[in-house]
């Protein structure tokens, strides 16, 4: 039904800005948010990232 809207990208991008704005590091497991952020030209997202 919301397949290929988009909203994943949104709600991927909105969770990261907040957690970025908290200055939180994050681990990322999810498939879809690992490809996001690999994808993402956004380097904060890599930098706040825990392996």
């Amino acid at each position: 039904m919301y397949q290929g809207k988009g909203l994943g990208s949104i709600l991927a991008q909105r969770i990261f800005d907040h957690l970025i704005q908290d200055n939180k590091k994050f681990k990322v497991t999810c498939e879809y948010l690992q490809k996001y952020v690999q994808n993402s030209s956004n380097s904060k997202y890599k930098a706040n990232i825990i392996n």
